[in-house]
């Protein structure tokens, strides 16, 4: 994707900027599959 967005910078700059969007990626993705997306329970109503 970074080669696309910016085909004319250097090839040593797409690398680092694209280390760290790969890192964040990986770590969301392991932190979904470990944790899990949570939907929120419905909420008993007491009715009097």
């Amino acid at each position: 994707m970074i080669a696309f967005a910016l085909p004319d910078v250097p090839g040593l700059v797409r690398d680092v900027v694209s280390l760290p969007t790969a890192a964040a990626e990986f770590g969301l993705m392991l932190y979904l599959i470990v944790r899990g997306v949570r939907t929120p329970s419905p909420v008993a109503h007491h009715t009097s």
